[in-house]
């Protein structure tokens, strides 16, 4: 919804594709020492989790309290991003065929429901 045409998806994808990549990166230096404390909050934060939490449970003993809080968390962002599409969606559907600035994405997201 908030690209009419496929080359400017392509634009609008491009900040999503960072946390998987940074993802990736921190898995590959995880690998060697997966209980530094950069690799262990990292592997709390929810876009990036998924991967690094895997690499973490798969190279030692990750604490089931870990384990847990990085579910708890993706699922509550997973319901956040949802809320956030949702309103994303609909301002984008009412706004056919003009792409959406930055400003009035911020003002679609601040009205309320």
């Amino acid at each position: 919804a908030l690209a009419s045409k496929t080359e400017d998806v392509q634009q609008s994808n491009g900040l999503l594709i960072w946390p998987v990549v940074v993802a990736y990166m921190l898995s590959i230096f995880a690998l060697q020492d997966p209980d530094k404390p950069l690799f262990v909050w990292a592997s709390l934060v929810p876009l990036i989790s998924p991967m690094l939490m895997f690499t973490r449970v798969a190279t030692s003993s990750v604490p089931m309290w870990q384990i847990a809080v990085s579910i708890a968390l993706s699922l509550i962002c997973i319901w956040g991003f949802t809320l956030l599409a949702a309103k994303l969606y609909r301002v984008g559907v009412l706004m056919y065929g003009k792409p959406l600035s930055p400003k009035e994405i911020w003002r679609a997201l601040r009205a309320p429901a």
